[in-house]
Parts: structure tokens; C-alpha cells; sequence
């Protein structure tokens, strides 16, 4: 009955692992806490015995944002840990949302412009409503 099982279902060896290991990327909408998550899910079955440095390794080529791996591959190896990268790019990725957010309500509305363009007196005709260039 074992027999039968380990054939029907058998279990990935930890070079297949491995190689899901070093074949992991993060997606275009996996979060920074995501990709950590699921990199020591797979490491965990790689028997790795410098599992710490394989994971920042990993961490560090398989991220999508070119600024945070550049960060990073700039900073001193010695002093730099998988928690402390990790705490890095989410920081990161919280500044470029805030100033996303901040880029997205700093814009002018529509509306906004389509008053100001109604109060604006041509220098031509001196009639509200229109410039100067567009007038007839």
C-alpha cells in the first residue's frame, strides 16, 4: 500500500525544492510580507544549512522593485540580516505608497480646472471663459 502511494503521490525531493527555491519571484501584487512567507514556506523543505543566507540571498534577487535590490546590494553584508532587509523594503514600499497617494490628491480635478477656466478674463475681448489664444 506504501509502495502504491509514494508512486501515485510522491514527494518532492529537496532538489526540486531547491529549485522552486531559487525560482522564486515576487509577483506584480504579492506584498514584500508575501514573498517572505512563501520563500521559507519552500525553504523550509530545501534542507538548507545556511538557511538564513540563502533566504536574504533569495529575497534579494527575487524582489520586484529594482530600487529596493539596488538598495540593498549597496548596504554591508556583515551588518545586514533578512530581518533588517525585510524591514528595509517595506519601508520602501510605504514611502512610494505615501507619495503615490500623495502625487493622486495633490492633482487638480477636473472640475477644478473647468473653474478656473471659467473665471479667467481673456486679454483680448476682456470676456470671462476663454483665453487669450482662444479666442475669436
Amino acid at each position: 500500500k506504501e509502495l502504491l502511494i509514494n508512486h501515485l503521490d510522491p514527494k518532492p525531493t529537496v532538489l526540486s525544492e531547491r529549485f522552486k527555491f531559487y525560482h522564486a519571484v515576487q509577483g506584480k501584487e504579492e506584498t514584500t510580507s508575501r514573498i517572505v512567507a512563501r520563500l521559507r514556506d519552500i525553504a523550509s523543505r530545501c534542507n538548507f544549512t545556511d538557511f538564513n543566507a540563502r533566504m536574504l540571498d533569495q529575497f534579494i534577487m527575487g524582489l520586484q522593485s529594482r530600487e529596493a535590490q539596488e538598495h540593498l546590494l549597496q548596504c554591508d553584508l556583515s551588518e545586514l540580516t533578512m530581518n533588517n532587509a525585510f524591514e528595509k523594503v517595506c519601508a520602501m514600499d510605504r514611502s512610494r505608497q505615501e507619495a503615490l497617494n500623495f502625487r493622486i490628491n495633490d492633482t487638480p480635478s477636473t472640475s477644478d480646472v473647468n473653474r478656473l477656466d471659467s473665471t479667467m478674463v481673456c486679454n483680448q475681448c476682456g470676456l470671462k471663459g476663454h483665453w487669450k489664444k482662444d479666442c475669436r
